[in-house]
């Protein structure tokens, strides 16, 4: 996705390079307790 951002979104590049680097850092094992899908019927 981050190969089809243009150089103007900056913005998005910024927070795109940010999640990328939080995600690098975790483990398997915290990836796997993270909650990804909303439960709408709370």
């Amino acid at each position: 996705m981050r190969g089809e951002l243009s150089p103007d979104e900056t913005e998005l590049l910024a927070l795109t390079d940010s999640t990328l680097a939080k995600l690098r850092a975790m483990t398997d094992a915290e990836f796997d307790e993270l909650e990804l899908y909303p439960d709408f019927d709370e």
